[in-house]
């Protein structure tokens, strides 16, 4: 079976998200087998579609929202002559990221492999008329761009990951409640000091000493509080700088690879297309391309 690896094409790097209508009466809503890194919200407004994540198969009627995490294999068909109406979002958790060790617990949970990879929210419950309504909105926020319509979308964005951890569809990790205060706080501090010194050369071993630990008992507890490891954090952060500086700045690649924090361009080319799907020369291409 070939997989296509799709690249969404996104409102912007600053708005990275994708929201659309799709009616059977003008074209097709289904989709051949492919992955992509956002995650995707679907919502049935009309008619009956199958969808396909990974080995699973379900069945999506009207009032029916589904959820699938980035990265995992999809594909859909409509499976009766009914006209069908969807309305799809798909969100990058940069849009949601944020240093702030109170959240990273949460989203650490994207980023995880083991993680729930799809759900489907029961159409009679109340949380799920709220999804829908977080869509809708969220597709008139952008049609209409009014006054901090982007502060709006990203508010409904954080209040449907509130909605996964309150039906219990995520959880938060366990291990990161029982952690003392003090515990985060240092923790806290180390994330700090990589926002301020990504451009720099950085190792466990310094990042270590700035909490007076040893190297296990440092990696164990960033771990435990993140949700990942300090290096897999480290370059996250320094994707995301690059990916700034990609799109604001007109230096090239080996300027951004090196001010991002990287010393190794084919390393940088791993972490970038690991985390983006693409390599650097592609991302900037995308975003900053004329409009047509």
């Amino acid at each position: 079976m070939n997989i296509e690896r799709e690249l969404v094409d996104s409102f912007g790097f600053l708005l990275p998200i994708k929201t659309f209508f799709t009616d059977s009466s003008t074209i097709d809503p289904g989709s051949a087998p492919h992955i992509h890194d956002e995650n995707e919200v679907v919502l049935l407004l009309e008619g009956e579609m199958e969808f396909t994540i990974e080995n699973k198969t379900v069945v999506l009627t009207s009032g029916h929202v589904l959820f699938i995490k980035g990265l995992v294999t999809h594909s859909s068909r409509l499976t009766t002559g009914i006209r069908t109406q969807i309305c799809v979002l798909q969100y990058s958790n940069d849009f949601l990221y944020s240093s702030n060790i109170g959240e990273i617990r949460y989203f650490s949970n994207f980023v995880q492999a083991d993680t729930l990879k799809f759900f489907v929210f029961d159409k009679d419950k109340s949380s799920t008329a709220e999804i829908k309504n977080l869509l809708l909105n969220t597709e008139k926020e952008f049609e209409e761009k009014n006054l901090a319509y982007e502060m709006v979308i990203k508010s409904n964005l954080y209040r449907f990951v509130s909605i996964l951890f309150r039906e219990g569809i995520l959880q938060s990790s366990s291990k990161f409640d029982d952690m003392e205060g003090c515990s985060i706080d240092r923790i806290s501090e180390v994330l700090k000091y990589i926002e301020r010194h990504y451009d720099q050369p950085i190792t466990i071993e310094e990042a270590s000493k700035l909490l007076n630990v040893n190297y296990s008992y440092f990696c164990k507890l960033f771990k435990q509080a993140t949700g990942q490891s300090f290096i897999q954090y480290l370059n996250y952060y320094r994707v995301v700088v690059a990916k700034q500086l990609l799109v604001d700045s007109s230096k090239n690649i080996t300027e951004v690879m090196l001010e991002s924090g990287f010393s190794s361009l084919s390393y940088f080319d791993r972490v970038f297309k690991r985390f983006c799907g693409c390599t650097a020369t592609k991302f900037r291409t995308k975003f900053t391309a004329p409009e047509p």
